[in-house]
């Protein structure tokens, strides 16, 4: 609101005839709330790698524990990559170095055992990229991208395989010391202070989450304390597009960061819904070997606005 204040003084303006959202990751969060909570700010939202829900969290903490027992080397995820772009690369019909849809991959991380990896390893890999469900089997977040592994090792482990050393002390609440993936530090705080109240807390023996599945009275108290920051809900865009609004979402495939599945899942549900105005109003594109908001080896640098 300031914003357009601002501009409309600026350039002598009577008013403002289109204004736009663009963000990600947490920025394509910002977008869908706005959309969500104040349909009229905006006209459009561009919404990438959009952040949610904070079940996400619940994810981040599988994929750092995945590791704790079999820490895979980073030297070895480049030889994990050309494997799964043997067995995948082709499910497109073209062998171009890229995964089309990383969905349709049925890559099998035994397959690697015992000439890459131990089977510890190869168990490690697996929790990586199954979804997380509870103790009853129904399905809570999906799974990892299975794509381009080795183009996401960043600097603050965003990739729990590619974290920078092995684990300290793995029963510790802090099990990496102070070299903790990100993955981790965010699933812990969100656990410690918002979940639990207590700072204090060792999310990593007490908290019970074992290898993604998570018993259901944990994740009603995660849903409970978290669930107001959660944008996740097709339904509460109902006002803004029923007065025009248009929402662009994309996501690259080998994001690392927000697994790309989850967005799919929304829009699904938005299209079941809304079916006539996500037709006219709403877009998601799917970037094939683009990482979290930008970079790995597909096309990941696009003008969203025109």
């Amino acid at each position: 609101v300031a914003a357009k204040q601002l501009v409309e003084s600026y350039y002598h303006a009577s008013s403002i005839r289109y204004s736009y959202f663009d963000g990600c990751s947490y920025g394509g969060h910002m977008g869908l709330m706005e959309a969500e909570r104040y349909p009229n700010d905006y006209d459009a939202v561009i919404a990438g790698a959009p952040y949610l829900t904070n079940r996400t969290q619940l994810w981040g903490y599988k994929n750092a524990k995945a590791f704790l027992n079999a820490y895979i080397p980073r030297q070895l995820m480049r030889t994990i990559d050309d494997a799964i772009k043997a067995n995948c690369d082709v499910a497109d019909g073209v062998a171009d170095d890229l995964i089309q849809n990383p969905a349709q991959c049925s890559f099998d991380p035994d397959t690697l055992v015992p000439a890459t990896l131990t089977e510890n390893q190869a168990a490690a890999l697996k929790i990586y990229l199954r979804a997380v469900t509870d103790t009853t089997g129904r399905l809570v977040f999906p799974g990892s991208s299975v794509s381009d592994l080795a183009t996401n090792q960043l600097a603050s482990g965003i990739l729990p395989a590619a974290e920078n050393a092995p684990p300290v002390d793995r029963r510790a609440a802090e099990p990496w010391g102070t070299g903790a993936p990100l993955v981790w530090d965010l699933a812990e705080a969100f656990i410690n202070y918002f979940v639990e109240l207590d700072p204090e807390f060792n999310a990593n023996v007490d908290w019970p989450e074992i290898d993604g599945r998570i018993a259901p009275v944990a994740l009603r108290l995660f849903d409970l304390q978290t669930e107001l920051g959660n944008v996740d809900q097709a339904d509460r865009l109902r006002t803004f597009l029923k007065k025009g609004g248009k929402i662009l979402m994309y996501h690259g495939y080998s994001d690392p960061l927000i697994p790309p599945y989850r967005t799919i899942w929304f829009y699904e549900d938005l299209a079941r819904k809304r079916r006539d105005a996500v037709q006219k109003q709403v877009r998601l594109f799917m970037v094939p070997g683009m990482s979290h908001c930008g970079g790995g080896p597909g096309p990941n640098t696009f003008d969203t606005l025109t």
